[in-house]
């Protein structure tokens, strides 16, 4: 069972909700004084409205126990790659920068294109601070951006601001890196008031599962009443609230390979 926070304000609507249920049962039991059996259906009725206002709570809780099961970091295999495709979010030099991969192909979420952003050689390099010069003669390098040099319509040189590092930022048509990065559930309801979000890494030559990451999200019950709600949700088997799992499970599946 995943039961949601406890909030003091719920006390309040939820006297409301025994309050009236009890009127309810005051008035049923008026209108059975003449019955045969009325102790047991006056034991029934309020055995029922016991459990009606926290009916809901304890429906989410039971589901969100089970759901938990699934929820974790799971690897299966890791390999040495020079990239990978990424399919949640844009790469641009920066972000390659910080890492240590040697090319990752992404899209653009916004536009939907693919790009890929691999590192370049010293001699694109040198070209692009050339033209750079060449633009704009006289003034200086600027020391906290990227020189961006276009070689033509699908194909960008940057250079970075350390003057050293550079990369190639090329426009392609579908990806191409056998290793995908994806979330292929994100707030995908699997209950009541239960969603999923999850990020796997994938072979495309094989279709198998390298690694994944899956978190259980769950809602607060009708009579949740605070300033504010938090995250409640398992990422290890039953376990919750959050503990350190990680949604870049690339990181721990798709190990950089020393460059060539």
């Amino acid at each position: 069972m995943g039961f949601y926070y406890i909030s003091i304000f719920s006390i309040f609507p939820l006297s409301i909700a025994y309050g009236l249920l009890a009127l309810v049962l005051w008035g049923i039991a008026r209108l059975t004084r003449a019955v045969h059996g009325r102790n047991v259906l006056l034991g029934v009725v309020g055995a029922v409205f016991l459990v009606a206002p926290v009916a809901e709570e304890l429906w989410i809780a039971w589901n969100f126990g089970q759901a938990c099961k699934e929820a974790g970091t799971f690897i299966y295999k890791k390999v040495k790659v020079e990239g990978f495709y990424d399919d949640t979010t844009g790469w641009g030099p920066r972000q390659l920068a910080a890492s240590k991969y040697q090319f990752v192909e992404s899209k653009d979420v916004l536009y939907k294109n693919f790009s890929r952003v691999e590192r370049a050689d010293d001699v694109s390099r040198d070209r692009a601070l050339a033209w750079y010069a060449e633009k704009n003669p006289g003034k200086e390098r600027p020391k906290d951006l990227f020189v961006i040099q276009s070689l033509n319509d699908s194909e960008q040189v940057a250079v970075s601001p350390n003057g050293v590092d550079a990369w190639r930022i090329t426009k392609i048509d579908r990806p191409t890196a056998r290793y995908h990065y994806k979330m292929p559930n994100s707030h995908t309801p699997v209950a009541h008031k239960i969603v999923k979000h999850e990020a796997v890494v994938l072979d495309s030559s094989t279709g198998n599962v390298l690694g994944k990451y899956t978190r259980l999200s769950r809602d607060s019950p009708w009579f949740y009443v605070s300033l504010g709600k938090g995250d409640f949700s398992c990422d290890a088997a039953r376990r919750w609230p959050l503990t350190k799992g990680n949604f870049l499970v690339f990181e721990d599946v798709l190990e950089p390979a020393a460059p060539k």
